[in-house]
């Protein structure tokens, strides 16, 4: 299908649903095709990452080294 950028502006919602049906939608200005419209091609699958985290982020406690006021207390996990 073939509009010109004025037809192509006031239908573009109509253009989006025909290349998602695969129809190649073809814009010209003055008679020549500038821009076409198609459907976009499936992403490929993700690439897996190596580890047990993968990509996740890994946030440390900035006052994981603080001083702690009962050393016994901390050891057993009570603070």
């Amino acid at each position: 299908m073939t509009y010109t950028v004025t037809e192509a502006k006031n239908k573009l919602p109509e253009l989006i649903k025909q290349a998602e049906a695969g129809v190649r939608v073809t814009i010209t200005k003055r008679g020549v095709p500038v821009v076409e419209i198609v459907r976009k091609a499936e992403d490929p699958p993700r690439k897996r990452a190596f580890g047990v985290l993968g990509n996740r982020k890994i946030v440390i406690d900035p006052d994981w080294a603080r001083p702690q006021k009962n050393v016994n207390a901390w050891l057993a996990g009570d603070v």
